[in-house]
């Protein structure tokens, strides 16, 4: 698994679903997913300063850890896994507004 910190997004703006649909098309591993999960209700209803969870307000967000994930039978896909998590990750960075401090790795 190639783990990137998760990164959120405001909002599904047609360039966020553009960049996500071209992307995914690029998955060549069956066990590569890329995923969006949304955000809001309670965990909106808590103030920014109240926790270390921040981005409350934010909408959506991309975890490239579990929701962009770049997984490969073997070590003989990883490079191209790798390669389409990054170039994902990368594609999207210009749309996101922060990270779930969860999803952030070593």
């Amino acid at each position: 698994m190639v783990p990137l910190p998760g990164l959120r997004v405001d909002r599904l703006s047609d360039e966020v679903i553009n960049i996500t649909a071209e992307h995914a098309l690029r998955i060549t591993s069956p066990l590569s997913a890329c995923g969006i999960f949304r955000l809001g209700g309670a965990v909106a209803g808590v103030g920014e300063d109240e926790t270390a969870f921040s981005g409350r307000g934010t909408v959506h967000t991309f975890n490239i850890d579990i929701n962009i994930n770049g997984d490969c039978e073997s070590a003989n896909g990883f490079a191209v896994e790798r390669q389409w998590v990054r170039d994902s990750w990368s594609a999207l960075e210009p749309c996101h507004d922060g990270v779930y401090v969860n999803f952030l790795m070593d």
